[in-house]
């Protein structure tokens, strides 16, 4: 019997902001400065992911903000 897959559950910029209970711009902020994974699939209407891979991925990963409070200087 052939091994049954979990479908999968797409996700992009605006469903990872809900997810994460942040603003969809600094999802959008965090992939332009390669902060997320990869993502699974790129449409022309953005990058998609798999629910459960982005998961397991924030669980083990997070996002991490490397700027310095209070310093923003360019």
């Amino acid at each position: 019997m052939p091994e049954q897959l979990l479908p999968v559950i797409p996700i992009g910029i605006s469903e990872i902001a809900i997810l994460l209970n942040v603003d969809r711009k600094k999802v959008a902020q965090w992939k332009f400065h390669n902060k997320l994974p990869e993502p699974d699939y790129v449409l022309q209407q953005g990058p998609i992911w798999d629910r459960t891979n982005f998961i397991l991925w924030y669980q083990e990963n997070g996002i991490i903000d490397n700027r310095k409070k209070g310093n923003r200087n360019a």
